[in-house]
């Protein structure tokens, strides 16, 4: 079989949105390359993103009538090679949940690639979450719910500085950040001036909404703000499924706590070695 591999721009991309997700962005960071056979019939296709010296690999799908027919081999050989025409050889990786067996046991399958576990990814419906209130403590009455975007932008900036500080968090281009979060989920609880929980939620796809960000120096605050956004999500968002990441062990042991129902799902990284 023959296969014709064409670059996806802005300009052709509404002619692949059914096979690539509605929210990937393609740009000079992020390339998207599409397998075509004779007949130009899309076959598959692969993007990845270059930053920080890495390169990830952001989606691969081969149409199912032409899997096993080594597309998706293809596909990544021809992104190596492009990687290295292009002088980027760097680290390549990719991250997937361990029930896509099929993308588990092809990354398993490819020639350089080594899998290993990467953490739990915990998925559940609006109405599984645990609404439960933390025990009564002296001051919650001063406890203030705000949304984070109604913050003014230099307190905004101020609680990401702080938070960079004493947790790392990096938001790089804030309008970029800010882009394909949900504002109205994004919350923040206050005494005075000072930040005691805080959650940031993503829009991944129309039906899923992802946490991506949870900070916490005070249980009665974070039982305070899960229940909240739990039950807005319920109201405005019933169909959509909540994923979120525990990539520590603070992560996870919160997530158990107030995720009871939660589905748990290992998540992988295919490394090249």
């Amino acid at each position: 079989m023959n296969i014709k591999y064409i670059w996806i721009n802005e300009e052709v991309m509404d002619d692949f949105k059914v096979i690539m997700p509605w929210e990937l962005i393609v740009d000079a960071d992020n390339i998207c390359i599409a397998a075509m056979d004779d007949d130009d019939n899309i076959m598959g296709v692969i993007c990845y993103g270059s930053a920080d010296y890495q390169v990830d690999i952001l989606w691969l799908y081969v149409i199912p009538k032409y899997r096993r027919q080594k597309i998706a081999t293809s596909l990544l050989d021809k992104m190596r090679e492009l990687l290295i025409k292009s002088g980027q050889v760097y680290p390549i990786t990719a991250r997937f949940q361990g029930d896509d067996e099929q993308l588990y046991l092809f990354f398993l399958s490819y020639e350089g690639m080594e899998v290993t576990y990467s953490h739990d990814r915990y998925i559940l419906k609006p109405n599984d979450i645990y609404k439960g209130r933390y025990p009564m403590i002296t001051g919650k009455e001063s406890l203030k719910e705000v949304k984070f975007f109604d913050l003014p932008k230099g307190v905004q900036q101020n609680i990401l500085r702080m938070l960079s500080d004493e947790e790392g968090f990096v938001t790089g281009d804030y309008e970029e950040w800010k882009r394909d979060l949900v504002p109205e989920l994004c919350r923040c609880i206050m005494r005075n001036d000072e930040t005691l929980s805080l959650l940031f939620i993503h829009r991944l796809s129309e039906k899923e909404l992802e946490l991506s960000y949870l900070y916490s120096k005070n249980p009665v605050a974070l039982g305070e703000i899960i229940a909240g956004v739990a039950a807005d999500i319920e109201q405005f968002y019933p169909d959509c499924k909540l994923i979120f990441d525990a990539v520590n062990e603070k992560a996870s042991s919160i997530a158990k706590k107030i995720y009871p129902k939660m589905k748990s799902v290992p998540v992988y990284e295919a490394e090249f070695i």
